[in-house]
């Protein structure tokens, strides 16, 4: 059942933060919008799911923003990025709890283009 797969795949990613950390941005930002698409996020697992989706995002971006300032080439697409801003702030709308990680993964994104901007012009 594909309810079944998609707890299995919550708790999976709850109990094993290291597979999130090995994740792609494209595999992170695909399993966002599948729980979003799905409106799965009213479980504690999918909840958990998504706030550290959103996290481990903020932290790549933090990484990422360290890589331009030395000249290295973003890893990931701005596909991504939006897919997943959409996927978390679609969720968040049913789960307020997920406000905490949208608002931490905003705040790198702006901070990640507010301070390379300059060095990419």
């Amino acid at each position: 059942n594909n309810q079944n797969h998609i707890t299995t795949a919550a708790t999976t990613a709850q109990s094993s933060p290291v597979l999130v950390e090995e994740m792609s941005w494209n595999e992170i930002a695909n399993v966002a919008w599948a729980f979003a698409s799905h409106g799965h996020c009213r479980t504690k697992q999918s909840e958990r799911l998504m706030a550290t989706l959103a996290n481990e995002a903020a932290l790549r971006l933090q990484k990422e923003a360290k890589k331009i300032n030395i000249g290295i080439a973003p890893s990931f697409l701005p596909r991504d990025i939006s897919q997943l801003v959409w996927s978390i702030g679609t969720l968040q709308s049913d789960n307020f709890r997920l406000s905490d990680s949208l608002a931490s993964f905003v705040d790198s994104i702006a901070l990640y283009w507010l301070g390379t901007t300059h060095k990419l012009i």
